[in-house]
């Protein structure tokens, strides 16, 4: 499966807390401390309420580049602002983890009946949301419920000591290898299951101490890259974000 198809389970999942199957349980502890090192720490992440990221890639279809999505990890609010395939540029105020739109703006215009857009669209916006969260989240996708980790091994890559491993979301989310630097915690690559390796790279301190990887380029195929070229955490943030268009 392509890294690009990740999911339409909810980022509500990537949030929340895991245990890793117990036939992997050493393994996966040791990298997942590993990779918790290479964000900040658990408690960082933990404390994190507010992130924003634009983001251009990732294979999306119904938006365009520079959408940027501001989110709430603990309640779930979301505003998205972007432009779709169409040029219509929409502005969508929602719930990701409830799956409910709550407002929704046309080309500056408010869209009082959302039953259209909702049967059609919103659907797109979750997914893509989904699957841009679950890149820049990336380091914490081993707290996922249904994460597998299979052997962990050893690789010198670019005459760096890198440990292995493959991760399995289950279900149609994301399976391959990640390959990571255990003294630094840091992800260096991606393999997807058909062999594609992606370079991640552009770690950035977002506020507070978490650092994510902002640039994930597949080395086949520039059309499958992902560059975060904004992102940033909030220990506050206006709620008129979340309420006015």
């Amino acid at each position: 499966m392509n890294l690009q198809k990740y999911m339409i389970s909810c980022v509500y999942l990537l949030l929340m807390a895991v245990t890793i199957p117990a036939h992997t349980q050493a393994q996966g502890n040791s990298a997942l401390s590993n990779l918790w090192k290479g964000v900040g720490g658990k408690s960082t992440w933990s404390n994190t309420s507010y992130i924003l990221f634009t983001v251009d890639g990732n294979m999306s279809k119904y938006l365009q580049d520079g959408r940027t999505f501001i989110i709430n990890r603990k309640t779930g609010q979301a505003r998205l602002e972007g432009r779709t395939a169409s040029n219509e540029n929409l502005v969508l105020l929602f719930n990701f983890k409830s799956g409910k739109l709550d407002r929704l703006s046309s080309n500056g215009k408010e869209v009082v009946d959302k039953a259209a857009f909702t049967q059609e669209h919103f659907g797109k916006v979750l997914a893509q949301l989904e699957k841009d969260a679950s890149l820049l989240f990336l380091p914490t996708l081993l707290e996922k419920p249904s994460a597998k980790v299979g052997k962990l091994e050893h690789k010198i890559v670019n005459a760096e000591k890198l440990d292995v491993f493959s991760l399995s979301l289950g279900g149609d989310k994301f399976e391959g290898t990640i390959l990571f630097n255990p003294e630094s915690g840091l992800i260096k690559q991606l393999v997807d299951q058909e062999g594609s390796v992606y370079y991640v790279n552009g770690y950035k301190d977002i506020g507070g101490g978490l650092t994510l990887p902002t640039t994930f380029k597949n080395l086949s195929d520039s059309k499958k890259s992902t560059t975060f070229s904004v992102v940033a955490s909030f220990e506050e943030l206006e709620e008129t974000k979340f309420t006015k268009l």
